[in-house]
């Protein structure tokens, strides 16, 4: 089933708002969508409309030149970061899968213990009311997390915070996300210590993702010990709405001066190796979105490690406290909404 993307939404906020010009703003995989919305929101409102071209990487990246030029932006794909407010000028409209979990969660039941944490990535967070109520009735205890307030819904998982998972780890002995994407499951896993499952509605897989985080663990090491006698480290801050981190960036910097070693921030908005080719230093540390270290390690020449990783190389954490990453609101646990 492909993604529902419902346009009753931005037709109503153009009109509501007068908007006369609008950008578009989509993930890669959506992009190819881009123009049959644009011929549609032109027809229905009479509205002028712009696509970004630049990657989207999620609702925490809105380029801030599209609120110089536009009455509204249209960010269609993710739920909104409730403690990130974009100025108002920014209508999330999220891409829903409405395929039932039922399927591969019967094909799940076996292997799954009695008491279950429940989440979704945010194309399938209309799916979990469904899948709680079959996991009871199954005879599975089943707990739904609030996490913090870059959350929009209870139970959802982003790749920079797994709040909900840890919120109620306590009280379960193993995890089911619905999704596709493998990095939600593996920060669970590492942040929970938990086995994760993985259910994708739409192809009926199901997974675990055990062996797959001890490879990426390994892998963490090896990046980890490739970086051990890096005197000059570049410390690289994200300039996009919700992945700015500057007093991290500072505090970094501030460590690794005290351990002997020097520290320069680099301001950076889209991360690729061409843009860190020119520079002399012989390591970095990532304060942007945990994904640019772990993801595209093998792309770039010199290690970056996440800060948890820094703190094992400067012996401020221990190897058996490894944790992802996270990008966390202050204000937690969150008011966020049931889906």
């Amino acid at each position: 089933m492909a993604l529902e993307l419902p346009l009753e939404p931005a037709i109503e906020a153009i009109r509501s708002r007068g908007a006369r010009r609008v950008a578009l703003q989509l993930p890669e995989g959506l992009k190819r969508r881009s123009r049959e919305l644009a011929a549609a929101l032109e027809e229905s409102t009479g509205v002028e409309v712009r696509i970004s071209a630049e990657p989207c990487f999620g609702a925490c990246d809105v380029p801030k030149y599209l609120f110089r030029d536009v009455d509204l932006i249209l960010h269609f794909g993710h739920l909104p970061m409730p403690s990130v407010n974009p100025a108002g000028k920014v209508l999330f409209i999220n891409a829903v899968d409405r395929t039932s979990p039922l399927p591969a969660l019967e094909a799940l039941l076996p292997k799954l213990p009695k008491a279950i944490g429940l989440l979704a990535s945010a194309q399938h967070v209309e799916l979990l009311g469904e899948a709680e109520e079959y996991l009871r009735r199954k005879g599975h205890e089943v707990h739904i997390g609030a996490g913090d307030r870059r959350l929009a819904v209870e139970g959802q998982v982003i790749g920079c915070d797994f709040s909900a998972a840890s919120g109620v780890a306590k009280r379960v002995d193993a995890f089911v996300v619905l999704g596709e994407g493998r990095f939600h499951a593996l920060g669970v896993a590492a942040a929970t210590h938990k086995p994760v499952w993985v259910v994708h509605p739409p192809t009926g897989e199901v997974y675990e993702v055990g062996t797959e985080l001890e490879a990426l663990l390994r892998q963490r090491h090896g990046a980890i010990a490739r970086a051990k006698d890096a005197q000059r480290w570049g410390i690289l801050e994200g300039s996009k709405m919700g992945q700015a981190r500057p007093g991290l960036a500072q505090e970094l910097k501030r460590r690794l001066e005290a351990a002997g070693r020097s520290g320069t921030v680099l301001l950076l908005d889209y991360f690729n190796p061409e843009q860190l080719r020119a520079f002399d230093f012989e390591a970095y540390v990532s304060t942007a979105c945990p994904r640019i270290a772990i993801d595209d390690y093998l792309r770039y020449p010199k290690p970056i490690l996440t800060p948890p990783e820094l703190e094992i190389l400067l012996g401020d954490r221990a190897w058996e406290r490894y944790e992802f990453d996270q990008i966390l609101a202050p204000d937690r646990p969150s008011d966020a909404p049931k889906p």
